[in-house]
């Protein structure tokens, strides 16, 4: 062979099994090398859930493409249980339902323009169900309602209300619905407005309220009927903390110390001393005194009677993703500690507050749902339901679970 013909053949090879490295299945233009794409598929990161949930979402949208564009996703269950469906594989972000317990991997193919590919996968581990003494799980929320779909009402969240001895839910379509006796979930209607963000919930006899700026949300439970309030005065339109006590709420803006009580008969506002705490709280009201726990750990208790606040025990450490409620005398913080619950999927904790003692203690159980960013919780006597929210990959999740 000539040393000119072993070279030309030479530089033409390099290229050429540079180019073999990627998947090629319909590529139809090798000539100029520099502008061949570089896919890179990315399936995302391995996951864990524990049974009943059986729904996960896979996201591929993390993938990219060099000196191209992407041309489709596929996505294809490679190993596993036989249980499984799909929700769309051709999108990057999807979701796959009816999983059972076992270990799955599904596979991302991205195709660029052109025919070049990259493959990855990623783990479902699906763990059994395990028994609890204290939650019990109800019906989840409908998926076409409050999971799939793309409803922009209260900033894409659902919300919970309790009212009277009643659970209502409202998608983030705008949807209203309510637990029947036989566990099953009925369409009321629909919420009176499109609100940006969710709104703060509370209830008083059989009525619920909703309040978000300037307005407040009158729902009667008998009537099925929505009413709007008096305005909402300016200082305490961000109050994040609602205190029912006797036949007033107190509203607790944590960020600004304001604080408003509402005379439900009167539909009047009134100023309260300031709130002496500081900062992202949550609250729940026990024996005639409502709380508000910060994220630093505090908690202050508001007497209706003096119209005064006190510190007192604080939690052990600090918390983050809290809800309060009470049961049975006792107030509840609901809370991940250290980010483990949204970095490692750990379950959130449970703290109970006994005022008697002023004493904080880990609750035996954590809570089993799948929410971690915005759980929500209401109080009905005896009974507590606690679910919705976000899990750590920021999809909503439409668990519901009964607390005692």
């Amino acid at each position: 062979m000539k040393p000119q013909f072993s070279y030309t053949l030479f530089l033409f090879l390099v290229p050429l099994l540079l180019f073999s490295c990627q998947d090629n299945d319909d590529f139809q233009n090798p000539n100029n090398p520099e502008v061949i794409p570089t896919v890179v598929a990315y399936a995302g990161l391995d996951q864990s859930i524990t049974l009943p949930q059986s729904t996960v979402a896979l996201d591929g949208s993390q993938s990219t493409v060099t000196n191209g564009e992407i041309a489709r996703y596929n996505w294809a269950k490679v190993s596993g249980p036989s249980s499984f469906s799909l929700n769309d594989p051709t999108a990057a972000r999807t979701v796959v339902s009816n999983l059972e317990n076992g270990e799955y991997q599904f596979e991302l193919k991205v195709t660029a323009l052109g025919g070049i590919s990259s493959r990855d996968t990623v783990k479902v581990i699906v763990k059994a169900e395990p028994t609890y003494e204290h939650w019990t799980r109800l019906n989840y929320l409908p998926a076409n309602d409050f999971f799939f779909g793309s409803g922009d009402w209260f900033g894409g969240a659902n919300i919970l209300m309790g009212i009277g001895d009643q659970v209502f839910a409202v998608s983030n379509k705008g949807i209203v619905f309510q637990l029947s006796g036989t566990n099953n979930w009925q369409t009321k209607g629909n919420f009176p407005e499109q609100m940006e963000r969710p709104p703060l919930v509370f209830s008083f006899g059989n009525r619920g309220y909703c309040l978000r700026g300037a307005h407040l949300w009158q729902y009667d439970v008998g009537q099925n009927l929505w009413q709007l309030k008096r305005e909402v005065p300016e200082q305490i339109r961000d109050a994040q903390v609602a205190l029912v006590l006797k036949s007033r709420v107190y509203l607790v803006s944590t960020s600004m110390g304001k604080v408003m009580s509402y005379d439900f008969a009167t539909d009047t506002y009134s100023p309260e001393k300031d709130y002496q705490g500081s900062g992202t709280s949550t609250g729940f009201v026990v024996k005639g005194k409502g709380y508000c726990v910060e994220e630093k750990g505090r908690c202050w208790e508001f007497d209706p009677e003096t119209g005064t606040w006190r510190q007192r025990a604080s939690l052990p450490q600090p918390i983050t993703r809290m809800t309060g409620f009470y049961l049975n005398n006792h107030g509840y913080v609901l809370s991940d500690v250290g980010n483990a619950a949204y970095n490692h999927s750990l379950p959130m904790k449970v703290w109970r507050y006994d005022p008697a003692a002023d004493l904080w203690t880990e609750f035996e159980e954590g809570y089993p749902g799948f929410g971690v960013n915005d759980v929500q919780a209401t109080s009905l006597g005896n009974r507590v339901y606690v679910g919705l929210g976000y899990h750590n990959g920021d999809f909503t999740t439409t668990d519901l679970w009964l607390f005692d």
